[in-house]
């Protein structure tokens, strides 16, 4: 079983979440609370035209790539 401290993840966490908002600061994930380590992607789901939903929607392709890419997806988080 892989493990992780919080310390560890909250590290990695806020670097994550800079190279998601570098990507396009209208995305935002977020740790969900429990035993292993899952991320959610939320964003502003604003009207927009049809050029922005274009670039948001490969923003959040890549954004995707990084959460589901994440080192410590899946681990179990020890104190």
């Amino acid at each position: 079983m892989k493990m992780v401290t919080y310390k560890v993840l909250s590290k990695a966490m806020r670097e994550l979440t800079e190279q998601v908002t570098e990507l396009d600061e209208s995305i935002e994930i977020r740790l969900v609370f429990g035993e292993k380590v899952e991320i959610s992607i939320s964003m502003d789901w604003a009207t927009m035209d049809a050029a922005r939903a274009a670039e948001l929607a490969e923003h959040l392709a890549k954004a995707a790539e990084l959460v589901k890419n994440f080192k410590y997806a899946g681990y179990t988080i020890v104190r």
